[in-house]
């Protein structure tokens, strides 16, 4: 639809709503997108405030307007938006209702194929540039800003800058996150606690580098490492053989207490030896040695019954283990 013809609707339908109406009917859209009424009434109400200027401008009259501006309104196509033709009377997918089927799956879940199908009329009428502007212009009227702006960057960045781009994305790629396994490993080996390890995670998430596994996964591996108790069986041959060592282990703790006390009562008087077996018990007391150990070693020792008896009235209030 050239200015001219959009000229002679807009001078017979004075309301916007009723000449947006008539440019669908004359574009022959039926039930056009959001994109599509959003582009379409944008130039509609620019091409309109056009035509109104130059409409005053040439005093209202239609002789002076047709003469002054014949060029401009034969130019351009008044859909012209920002140097892009948009094509709004694209044809779309046939559907019959009455006819059966698989219905068309949206293009953003089409196979890469299917794709290249439907976008090879657009490739082959217009040429690379127009269509990188045009995704451009779709996603900013989308609100898609940032993607906006980088398939700008791309469209006019040197062919470095894009190489630089490919390289940067294929060594991301090959980056490798370890396995929970494989980062407590290193937890246990390199010693950190849990502080370290999440300070070096969020190092290496701020520089790019997804390589630790969250601390939460490190604490799950570790739990599979530990078998649970259910799983840990004592037999009573088990339970024996430890009574045996640790009984062993008192008694051999026991006899180097009395050698080392025995030494000293050999080189004591009479008069000392008591205090001396005295502290021998005590000693065994304070040790949590059993008893029976300490009075088998004064037996060998040759010890008077009286002098027992005493060494027991001394220790009344001991705190040893008395068997």
């Amino acid at each position: 639809m050239k200015r001219q013809e959009f000229f002679h609707l807009w001078r017979e339908l004075s309301n916007f709503e009723e000449l947006y109406q008539l440019v669908l009917v004359r574009c022959g859209i039926d039930n056009p997108s959001d994109l599509t009424t959003r582009t379409l009434r944008n130039n509609v109400s620019k091409t309109s405030s056009q035509i109104s200027e130059r409409w005053d401008k040439s005093g209202r009259r239609m002789n002076t307007f047709l003469q002054k501006f014949e060029d401009w309104l034969k130019g351009e196509d008044f859909l012209l938006f920002k140097g892009q033709l948009f094509h709004l009377n694209l044809k779309m997918p046939y559907t019959s209702r009455g006819s059966a089927g698989r219905p068309m799956k949206p293009f953003q879940d089409s196979s890469m194929k299917t794709k290249r199908r439907r976008v090879r009329d657009l490739v082959r009428d217009h040429s690379a540039s127009k269509l990188t502007f045009a995704a451009g212009v779709a996603l900013r009227a989308a609100g898609e800003r940032s993607a906006a702006n980088l398939v700008s960057e791309i469209a006019t960045s040197h062919s470095d800058v894009v190489r630089e781009l490919k390289n940067l994305r294929e060594q991301q790629s090959k980056q490798r996150c370890m396995t929970p396994t494989e980062a407590l490993a290193l937890y246990v080996d390199t010693k950190s606690t849990s502080l370290s390890y999440k300070l070096n995670r969020k190092k290496a998430l701020s520089m790019g580098h997804l390589l630790y596994p969250s601390y939460y996964a490190l604490m799950k591996a570790k739990r599979a490492c530990i078998p649970p108790e259910n799983t840990i069986l004592v037999t009573e041959t088990e339970k024996r053989l430890r009574s045996e060592i640790e009984n062993k282990s008192q008694e051999e703790q026991t006899q180097d207490h009395i050698y080392t006390i025995r030494t000293l009562i050999e080189k004591r008087s009479e008069k000392n030896k008591e205090l001396y077996i005295a502290c021998l018990d005590l000693k065994a007391a304070f040790d949590k040695v059993p008893r029976k150990y300490v009075w088998k070693a004064l037996e060998e020792l040759g010890v008077t019954p009286k002098l027992k008896r005493n060494i027991k009235r001394i220790n009344t209030n001991s705190t040893g283990i008395v068997n």
